[in-house]
């Protein structure tokens, strides 16, 4: 066994000593530097980059069939008028612009990065699902005449005005202003 010397055991427990200042010390500073950090991230995750904004608004901006009144008035010679059925060229015009939004929508492809991103595209998700239900369902009535998928219709829609509400309040928390 070795024997310690006074001056052996002194210098021993001041290196100790220095090594364990030393790790407090940067363990200190680490913490610090991670508080920082985390404030710098959590600031970035408050952020929504312009890229993601202007495909949201792109988005936004299609409304197929052509406009909201169409989309009205066609439903409303479904539920109210036979000769809907009778008129092809207003039923495959109808049929060809709802397929083209639904391909529209299968396409978007918009990349969440921050926190507030993410949140905003879950709230666009949900009432891009209910759009995508609202002529999925038109169409279905189109093609078959069953008033099952008109109450489906209806239904899409309740929920796509309430998603589209949920959409804007989730903006406005995050202070993004959309351009339709």
């Amino acid at each position: 066994m070795r024997k310690f010397t006074k001056q052996k055991t002194l210098s021993f427990l001041s290196v100790l000593m220095a090594g364990s200042i030393l790790i407090t010390g940067c363990s200190g500073d680490k913490t610090a530097k991670k508080v920082e950090t985390i404030g710098i991230v959590a600031e970035a995750d408050a952020k929504v980059s312009n890229d993601f904004k202007k495909s949201i608004e792109e988005v936004l901006k299609v409304e197929l069939p052509s406009s909201k009144e169409e989309i009205h008035s066609v439903v409303k010679s479904i539920v109210n008028d036979d000769s809907y059925v009778k008129n092809a060229d207003n039923r495959e015009k109808f049929l060809k612009l709802a397929n083209q939004q639904l391909t529209y929508l299968k396409t978007v492809d918009i990349s969440p990065k921050t926190e507030a991103e993410k949140e905003i595209y879950h709230a666009f998700n949900n009432y891009i699902g209910y759009q995508k239900g609202i002529y999925n369902s038109l169409i279905s009535y189109a093609d078959e005449q069953d008033k099952f998928y008109m109450t489906t219709y209806v239904t899409n829609k309740s929920m796509s005005e309430k998603y589209l509400k949920n959409l804007e309040e989730t903006l406005d928390k995050y202070n993004v202003s959309i351009k339709k």
